[in-house]
């Protein structure tokens, strides 16, 4: 099967080229800067759920810190409890591909 080229719009192709170089500008400057490790950092706010899950995991070794036997009993708990899943639909669908317009 050949890949399919994609196609992304070129405006949000130089925003998203404008954040990263910014990002990295801001980065470089932050970190070269004598002032910036003299002031006080703030702690990351985190969503309520991101913070449930960072202090649960806090409270544990890092998996890679445990034997095979307890990282998998530590992973198969994690996710045993269920998952909310919205509805889906499965089927068949057919397709014709000579009503697509493929490479153009």
């Amino acid at each position: 099967m050949r890949p399919v080229p994609v196609r992304i719009n070129r405006k949000i192709a130089v925003a998203a080229a404008a954040a990263l170089i910014a990002g990295g500008t801001l980065a470089a400057n932050a970190s070269a800067s004598p002032a910036a490790s003299s002031t006080a950092t703030t702690a990351p706010v985190l969503e309520k759920d991101a913070q449930t899950f960072a202090d649960a995991a806090a409270k544990n070794p890092p998996i890679y810190a445990l034997s095979y036997g307890d990282a998998r009993k530590a992973l198969d708990s994690a996710q045993a409890s269920p998952v909310d899943k919205l509805p889906a639909r499965s089927g068949e669908a057919r397709i014709c591909l000579r009503s697509l317009a493929l490479g153009a």
